[in-house]
């Protein structure tokens, strides 16, 4: 299992915790950002390296930033990563579209309820749980694996548009 490189304190860092706190001072090592001791690592693997895709995932759900991922492993190009991003994006997709159903429509899969539906909700400020109240056949895994995956679709986009 591949580490991260070592982290080095550009700034003096103060990381609070339950035992209280750590301080760290220029040129001190630091601990990873996230901890991979419990990830499996004998999933997929990015091309040409022995970093596992999973370590990615873990970083988006833990720092939400890309940029510490590469960072932490620049044997894995920012391509590879939107890559993967995006392919994840298209393997746990939770929407259905077919145009005998709802005209075409972008549905929660098992259900007629449009995926605008969730996002016109989250915008005029309601929360997911009334929203979930409101169209009880949509499921909260499903409401919750949408907008995960829209905020990695939409972070993809920022880092390929960021490449150019």
């Amino acid at each position: 299992m591949p580490a991260p490189k070592p982290r080095i304190a550009r700034n003096t860092v103060v990381i609070v915790h339950n035992g209280g706190s750590t301080t760290y001072k220029p040129g001190d090592l630091m601990p990873p950002i996230v901890d991979l001791d419990h990830i499996p690592d004998d999933g997929p693997v990015f091309k040409g390296t022995d970093v596992p895709q999973a370590y990615l995932f873990k970083y988006l759900d833990e720092v939400h930033n890309l940029h510490a991922f590469l960072s932490d492993f620049p044997q894995v190009s920012k391509e590879q990563a939107v890559a993967a991003i995006r392919e994840r994006v298209n393997a746990d997709i939770t929407i259905h579209s077919d145009r005998r159903r709802v005209s075409g429509t972008p549905v929660f899969k098992g259900t007629r309820v449009p995926v605008s539906s969730l996002f016109n909700y989250l915008s005029y400020g309601y929360t997911l749980e009334y929203f979930l109240d409101n169209f009880p056949s949509v499921e909260r895994e499903q409401a919750v694996k949408t907008l995960a995956l829209a905020r990695h679709l939409m972070e993809s986009v920022a880092y390929e548009a960021a490449a150019r």
